[in-house]
């Protein structure tokens, strides 16, 4: 992962745009949530300070929760949403921990098995994330060249718009829209087919988004009360689009406004049908781990220091503004703590229609 976030943070860099992409970078670490994230630039700059970051915080989170027995496991398909996803660090983490769960299985002889991270889907409004999330799963592909297992890649984002947004209708809205090109090519057949048995086909052909994910995530997405409340009755809606035993995951910072974030979601979840994990509560440091902290921060360092020497003046002019144990190689790097904050679905769905 820090290999590729390098290569594409390079590649970015080596290029018009390596001054523009250093002059973002103050307002990436101080109000990234002010951002449009319309250009290259202001996705490669974050890319550059947080993926690998975010990254190893959502793994540390995954092993939390399966370590606490809530991690939801499934035979055919495990689906995720990342809500707000950016460069979908919970989208490839969750991808690579069901992976590396599987291969421990098998190679431990277990006798039991679990389906890989098969649908990776992302909602977030910013235009250029989708060309980035392009890019580094091309690159994470070169690198790993994924197997016939069925192991899958986020190449873009999924839906652009939270707002108004809701599981169901995109699930019903695809079988729908399925169902009539179906119809229309029995019609050029001069055959009639019922809307019924059209919709029948298209479930079958199971080319749709789900109903229910097992997994929604949100990663350092609600990072003020303003935004919190903007979608309160989006956020109360996708509890209903968990499968049974799914899990909602909140990650944000501790402190600041963060502690007023986690108590409006509370009372907007109390709600729901949905069980907090208040064993998850207590904050966590972040890359606990000597060898993930190291490894994470010789990328973001050695990032920094190429785009230094690319764009000389515009580094001088931000640097003062960046951290200290970043821009200073002699003094050891370090990561703040997180909070996760995680609700659980214990209800069993009513239905026996195939979503």
């Amino acid at each position: 992962m820090t290999a590729a976030v390098s290569t594409i943070a390079r590649r970015a860099l080596l290029t018009p745009s390596a001054n523009d992409i250093v002059t973002r970078y103050p307002e990436i670490l101080a109000n990234c949530d002010r951002l449009a994230f319309d250009s290259d630039a202001e996705t490669a700059a974050y890319l550059i300070w947080h993926l690998s970051d975010r990254y190893g915080r959502v793994l540390q989170v995954l092993d939390l929760l399966f370590i606490a027995g809530h991690l939801p496991l499934r035979r055919n398909r495990l689906s995720v949403m990342e809500v707000g996803a950016g460069p979908a660090p919970a989208l490839f983490a969750v991808r690579d921990f069901y992976d590396d769960l599987r291969a421990f299985i098998a190679t431990s002889e277990l006798g039991v098995d679990t389906a890989s991270a098969r649908i990776l889907h992302a909602i977030d409004r910013g235009p250029a994330w989708s060309w980035l999330l392009h890019q580094f799963s091309e690159e994470l592909y070169t690198r790993q060249r994924p197997d016939a297992d069925g192991s899958v890649l986020p190449f873009g984002i999924t839906y652009h718009d939270l707002e108004g947004f809701s599981v169901r209708r995109e699930h019903e809205a695809a079988i729908n829209g399925s169902a009539e090109v179906i119809r229309a090519e029995f019609e050029r057949s001069d055959d009639d087919i019922s809307m019924h048995a059209a919709r029948q086909f298209a479930i079958e052909d199971g080319n749709y988004p789900p109903s229910a994910y097992d997994l929604i995530v949100m990663c350092n997405f609600l990072t003020n009360t303003g935004i919190t409340e903007k979608f309160a009755a989006e956020i109360e809606l996708l509890t209903t689009a968990l499968s049974p035993g799914g899990l909602l995951v909140v990650i944000g910072a501790v402190g600041g406004r963060y502690p007023a974030i986690y108590t409006h979601l509370d009372t907007i979840l109390s709600r729901t049908r949905l069980r907090s994990l208040g064993d998850l509560t207590h904050p966590i440091q972040a890359h606990v781990d000597e060898w993930q902290r190291n490894l994470i921060g010789a990328q973001i360092r050695s990032d920094v220091a190429f785009s230094s020497a690319l764009a000389p003046t515009a580094f001088a002019k931000v640097q003062r503004r960046l951290p200290d144990d970043v821009t200073n190689l002699g003094q050891p790097i370090g990561f703040p703590q997180f909070q996760v904050r995680a609700w659980k679905n214990e209800w069993q769905r009513k239905t026996t229609r195939r979503s």
